[in-house]
């Protein structure tokens, strides 16, 4: 009758072998669409911020809240991926163009109100200052070798006078001091207690 109401003709009606009426999907099975298959919007945009090394997580009320947009749009499961993609579009833009960030979580208020998801920074490890003066060390040595080969190969052309052998071996040997100071301070410096 109901499609009959909606004009299809009977003969058409009279092939169809089953017909059955769907019920809408509650929430409960909106969330599971939208988090626990393979290719789940959620894990899609996980996968995609975990390229960046941020762990992207949706909390639980946020979860409840896009599924109460779809349900009040009446798109149902379809209306999921255009709601993720509102909330999500600023943020695939911001989060990866900062480094820093570690976690990124998607909050009730962040789909709601529109306000930025919480970020959660990435703190500094030790090994993150060794590193960069280790780096910075070394930068220097490069530079000071570079000069040293390239001096008595310019000095044809600016005219400076040849280094002698003796010259040559304080040279190199200054060119490691960055190093040996970094590895002095290394050495010396006070270690912190956990």
């Amino acid at each position: 009758e109901d499609l009959l109401k909606y004009g299809l003709i009977p003969e058409f009606i009279g092939r169809l072998p089953i017909i059955a009426t769907l019920k809408d999907l509650d929430k409960d099975a909106l969330i599971k669409i939208a988090t626990e298959p393979k290719n789940a919007l959620v894990k899609q945009y996980q996968k995609l911020l975990e390229m960046d090394d941020v762990e992207l997580e949706f909390r639980q009320d946020a979860l409840e809240a896009i599924v109460d947009k779809a349900i009040e749009r009446k798109t149902g499961a379809r209306g999921l991926r255009s709601i993720i993609e509102e909330i999500m579009r600023d943020i695939m833009f911001d989060v990866p163009s900062t480094p820093d960030i570690e976690k990124c979580i998607i909050t009730k208020e962040t789909v709601l109100e529109k306000k930025p998801p919480e970020l959660i920074i990435r703190e500094e490890t030790e090994e993150q200052p060794k590193n960069k003066m280790l780096f910075l060390a070394m930068l220097a040595s490069v530079l000071i070798l570079m000069t040293i080969i390239f001096v008595p190969a310019l000095s044809k052309f600016f005219s400076i006078v040849p280094l002698s052998s003796t010259q040559w071996l304080i040279a190199i040997g200054l060119s490691f001091m960055p190093l040996m100071v970094s590895e002095i301070i290394k050495l010396f410096a006070p270690k912190e207690e956990k």
